[in-house]
């Protein structure tokens, strides 16, 4: 018996060794892939971006001479122009998906907003935010990963389901943070688990100690996602 309760101890220790083994490695896996999407979406934003600007600009310049001209083809002048307008502002967009707004000099919302309106212009949804509380008061590492969770969350729904309408609710009160994300599609509960998008959110949830539930009505669906906050670390 001694040995037996010696060999499921042992076993025991291994488990935890790899548990925290395999969190260490989920967690330098999130962090490098926050890293990656940071730089590329800089990069798209001060490489490429900037290259667009200045495109815009000479093309802006030949135009106005053109016409000071009286040349018949300021026309594709303007034409080149609309076209680079149209391009940068597509590469702002996904260089903001990569790498969303400063939260921590902006807040959260307006990084919700900009999401919102990625979505809106990447299928053919409408998106609704509502904001509930002094958001300002979270902790930006924990503003990052709600939108994190909310971007990957609004993702799947657009790439898994036929939803027309989500709703993205916002709340802080005094000892809980929630985001709650409604889509009119179908239900999604049977369909995250097996993604790697779970995965993801997994971890993050486990980062600010959440939990994540599912709420369905007759024609909606809810993914709930909860974390507690405390005012007084938040600013401390």
């Amino acid at each position: 018996m001694d040995g037996i309760k010696h060999l499921n101890a042992e076993l025991d220790r291994t488990v935890l060794k790899r548990n925290a083994e395999l969190d260490t490695l989920s967690r330098n896996l999130i962090e490098s892939t926050e890293y990656f999407r940071t730089r590329r979406g800089q990069d798209l934003h001060d490489g490429i971006g900037q290259e667009l600007t200045g495109i815009q600009l000479y093309s802006t310049a030949l135009a106005d001479q053109l016409v000071s001209e009286l040349e018949t083809c300021a026309s594709l002048a303007f034409s080149l122009n609309n076209r680079a307008r149209n391009v940068h502002d597509l590469v702002r967009r996904a260089a903001r998906s990569l790498f969303p707004v400063q939260i921590e000099e902006v807040g959260l919302p307006p990084a919700l907003n900009e999401l919102a309106a990625f979505a809106e212009e990447t299928k053919p949804v409408k998106v609704a935010l509502h904001t509930c509380g002094n958001l300002n008061d979270i902790p930006s590492a924990t503003a990052l990963e709600f939108y994190r969770i909310g971007q990957e969350t609004i993702f799947f729904i657009l790439n898994t389901t036929n939803s027309k309408n989500i709703s993205v609710d916002v709340g802080l009160s005094a000892s809980i943070l929630c985001l709650e994300i409604t889509h009119d599609g179908n239900a999604v509960e049977s369909l995250l688990p097996q993604s790697q998008e779970a995965r993801l959110l997994e971890y993050r949830l486990k980062q600010i100690h959440g939990k994540l539930h599912f709420i369905k009505s007759k024609v909606t669906e809810s993914l709930r996602f909860e974390a507690p906050f405390n005012p007084r670390l938040s600013h401390s």
